[in-house]
């Protein structure tokens, strides 16, 4: 094994070793121009407050959380913006009313708001 290593860093120049870590640095910074994340968690937490308080199963959350996610085939970058009203009698997982809207990452745009009230 250390001969592998041996013969490998004798045949690595300096300009080799500069040309690789330059395409390293070139694939990570593509990586993340096309991550499709074009909307701040903020933006994407404010549409989807409009939507989710236009919505008829509006209810004043306690917690919001966002999360951006990838979806479908071919991929695409959408925010999941979670509105909750925690149940106090519950498990932190438990919840009296909860929201689900999701946000288009790269346009912003509201692509679903769904409102799951608890059984009554």
């Amino acid at each position: 094994m250390n001969d592998w290593f041996e013969k490998l860093r004798e045949r690595l120049t300096s300009r080799s070793v500069l040309f690789i870590v330059a395409g390293v640095v070139v694939v990570v910074f593509m990586a993340r121009g096309c991550s499709g994340v074009n909307i701040t968690e903020q933006e994407a937490i404010a549409a989807a407050t409009v939507a989710f308080e236009a919505h008829d199963g509006y209810f004043e959350p306690q917690r919001t959380e966002a999360r951006v996610l990838r979806q479908g085939i071919p991929t695409r970058a959408v925010w999941f913006v979670l509105f909750t009203v925690p149940d106090p009698q519950g498990s932190q997982n438990d919840f009296l009313n909860r929201a689900e809207v999701s946000v288009d990452a790269a346009s912003g745009a509201v692509l679903e708001v769904s409102v799951t009230r608890p059984d009554s």
